[in-house]
């Protein structure tokens, strides 16, 4: 339980891919560390999503790369970010549609990390 840590706060970010919602694992101290790492882990096809509660939740990250709204609902009054995701696409290639899906899913997640620090600085 999450309870038993006492020296640091901890928590994983999953989420529920059917309301697109963050669910946090470690905001109520009785919930299950195994099940925050399986949840926190669940990135289909390499590990399957994981049932809780009638619910399908898969890693965090794959609707939130940074997760800002997390960390300001557990009480975070600084976050330092850092952008890992470098897109590896050169800008005059012929766009296959491999390469285009890579270059919409980049896109996707810089709009989604700018629109979360925007909400933080708010």
């Amino acid at each position: 339980m999450f309870g038993m840590i006492k020296q640091v706060k901890l928590a994983m970010v999953s989420a529920d891919i059917e309301t697109g919602q963050p669910i946090i694992f470690g905001a109520n101290p009785d919930s299950s560390i195994l099940e925050g790492v399986l949840s926190s882990i669940a990135l289909p096809p390499w590990f399957p999503p994981f049932s809780r509660e009638g619910r399908i939740l898969v890693d965090g990250g794959a609707l939130s790369n940074v997760p800002i709204e997390p960390a300001l609902n557990l009480g975070a009054i600084e976050i330092y970010a850092f952008d890992l995701n470098e897109c590896a696409i050169n800008h005059g290639e012929n766009l296959s549609i491999s390469h285009y899906l890579k270059k919409y899913i980049t896109a996707v997640s810089r709009r989604m990390v700018a629109l979360e620090v925007a909400c933080a600085e708010l």
